[in-house]
């Protein structure tokens, strides 16, 4: 007869998808009174819309207005430990990549990977009469 029996399992920071851990003892009883075996759990790490996993190393994308871009400016971007500020420089375009160093996943031997933000340019999907007069008047200056 099998019995049933929940157990606490502590599960290392930064496991990737797929490790298999083992617990000594936990698994069923051995034959003829013997001890019991080993009891082992494949773990599967949930996706997350905001960012991916490349290794130890955090990808995710941030929308950064048009205007930021041209000019620079300071953006909020999510990390794993909540949102911090990114310092975006002048002239910066579509499909820039950033280095948040130490905003990545947890080592399971000690240390942290980073997180790689790609910018992706907002562009305005319509104009006021202003903005396109700025935008022609910018344009002759070019």
């Amino acid at each position: 007869e099998k019995k049933q029996s929940e157990i606490e399992v502590e599960i290392p920071a930064g496991v990737e998808d797929g490790v298999t851990v083992r617990l000594k003892g936990q698994g069923e009883a051995g034959r003829h009174s013997g001890p019991a075996g080993d009891l082992y759990i494949r773990l599967h790490v949930e996706r997350d819309a905001r960012f991916s996993r490349e290794g130890d190393t955090v990808r995710s994308t941030v929308s950064v207005p048009l205007t930021a871009a041209l000019l620079g400016g300071e953006i909020e971007v999510a990390t794993l430990d909540g949102a911090v500020s990114l310092s975006i420089p002048e002239g910066t375009p579509h499909g820039a990549e950033f280095r948040l160093k130490g905003k990545g996943i947890v080592r399971v031997r000690g240390g942290r990977g980073d997180q790689v933000v790609t910018v992706e340019i907002q562009m305005p999907k319509k104009l006021n009469k202003e903005q396109r007069r700025l935008i022609e008047e910018f344009r002759k200056a070019e």
